[in-house]
């Protein structure tokens, strides 16, 4: 559905009007949706932080990039930062970037930065266009390598950059899972709601979890070919779907 606060209002009308409704990749907060699918966003600022030490050496100077003001990038912010500061004492977070979710925009930002900290180590991106920005400075400034780079998400520039090694790694969100997983999850509730009490309704019981976190990635060079994007990736003729043996029930 998405993170704007104005959705709120359609949203508890539906519910109020016995439409189920899940929200899907950023949370309406304080809507009377049903369920949250989405990317442990919090938990995905951790992970990152994670891979940029691994790939500085637990130490050094390092810059964040996100677009200030939107929840599900800040709680990934909050993610790397809380990472740091418990876990890797000798990073210090320098700065961080607000690119506006402009990769020219993020671009500018760390070559300005650069500048003034030459020594710079690292950069965390918790959205596509600080990935594909950051990138575009250090090879613009000829840093490859010196800078390393954590992104986020699986656009294609990101993965062209990680197969030529001026991006680290990416984490990238299972989005597909969202969809899914919520669909069942609605037909399951209109058609074969489960039981956790004798009356469901009766009980003020919603039979759905209240979050799902459908995780996230790690890409790096090694699987980044894996990711491209297809004309048609829901093409699955190249697998047959055979019927039962004699005897065999599916269920």
């Amino acid at each position: 559905v998405g993170f704007d606060p104005a959705l709120k209002p359609a949203i508890d009308a539906a519910v109020e009007q016995g439409i189920p409704v899940v929200t899907l990749d950023a949370e309406v907060y304080g809507s009377d949706r049903l369920t949250f699918l989405g990317t442990g966003n919090y938990n995905a600022g951790r992970v990152g932080a994670q891979i940029l030490a691994d790939a500085i050496g637990s130490s050094g100077k390092v810059a964040l990039i996100t677009k200030v003001g939107q929840s599900n990038l800040e709680e990934r912010l909050q993610g790397y930062k809380d990472e740091f500061a418990e876990n890797y004492p000798d990073i210090e977070v320098v700065q961080v970037i607000d690119d506006q979710s402009d990769s020219a925009k993020a671009a500018d930002g760390l070559k300005a930065l650069l500048q003034r900290e030459p020594d710079l180590a690292g950069v965390g991106c918790v959205e596509a266009a600080g990935g594909v920005g950051a990138a575009t400075a250090v090879k613009e400034l000829d840093v490859v390598g010196e800078v390393q780079i954590v992104s986020m998400d699986r656009d294609d520039g990101t993965l062209k950059f990680i197969e030529d090694g001026t991006i680290y790694a990416s984490i990238a969100q299972q989005t597909a899972l969202m969809t899914y997983i919520g669909t069942i999850l609605m037909d399951g509730l209109m058609h074969n709601p489960v039981p956790i009490v004798k009356d469901n309704e009766a009980a003020d019981i919603v039979p759905m979890p209240n979050i799902v976190d459908t995780g996230v990635l790690v890409i790096t060079a090694d699987n980044a070919s894996h990711f491209y994007h297809v004309d048609d990736p829901y093409d699955f003729s190249a697998y047959p779907v055979t019927g039962p043996e004699p005897g065999e029930t599916y269920v």
